[in-house]
C-alpha cells in the first residue's frame, strides 16, 4: 500500500459557495481509508467514506455515498467497487468498476505534490465530473 502514500493528507477546493474537501489516512498494513464531503452554502450535503484495500492479488477501491443526517444516497446501501487498472508512478492511479454505473472510471492524479486531480470518467472515457484540489 506505500505506493498510495503520495495521496495521504487534506485536500481541498473552494469557489465562493462550494467547500470540497477530501482527506486519506496515510497507508497502513493493507489498507488506507479516506472521505469526502461537498458544503454548499454553509451546508453538507454530500458525503463519502473511501477504502483503498488489498484483495487477493489486487488492489480495489470501495466507496459509499450519503446525503444529510448520513443517509444512503445509492439505493441497496453496499459499497461501490473499484480495481485498480493503471499506476504511474507515485502521481497517478486508476481503478476501474465492470458495473454499470455511470462512473466506470476514477482517476487520481498529483501534481507538483499540492494539487491533486480526481477525475470521474464514463464508459466512454468522457468526464462525468472532475475535481482539483489542494493541500
Amino acid at each position: 500500500m506505500s505506493q498510495f502514500g503520495w495521496l495521504a493528507g487534506s485536500w481541498h477546493a473552494e469557489d465562493g459557495t462550494t467547500y470540497l474537501e477530501e482527506t486519506w489516512s496515510p497507508p497502513e498494513g493493507d489498507s488506507m481509508i479516506g472521505m469526502f464531503r461537498a458544503v454548499k452554502d454553509g451546508t453538507a450535503g454530500f458525503y463519502e467514506l473511501m477504502a483503498i484495500e488489498r484483495e487477493g492479488d489486487g488492489i480495489v477501491l470501495r466507496m459509499l455515498h450519503f446525503g444529510p443526517q448520513f443517509t444512503p444516497h445509492e439505493g441497496d446501501g453496499r459499497p461501490m467497487k473499484y480495481a485498480l487498472v493503471e499506476t504511474a508512478g507515485a502521481q497517478q492511479a486508476t481503478f476501474e468498476t465492470s458495473s454499470e454505473d455511470r462512473v466506470r472510471r476514477i482517476v487520481y492524479r498529483l501534481q507538483q505534490d499540492r494539487t491533486l486531480h480526481i477525475d470521474l470518467l464514463n464508459q466512454e472515457g468522457t468526464p462525468v465530473e472532475q475535481f482539483t484540489l489542494v493541500r
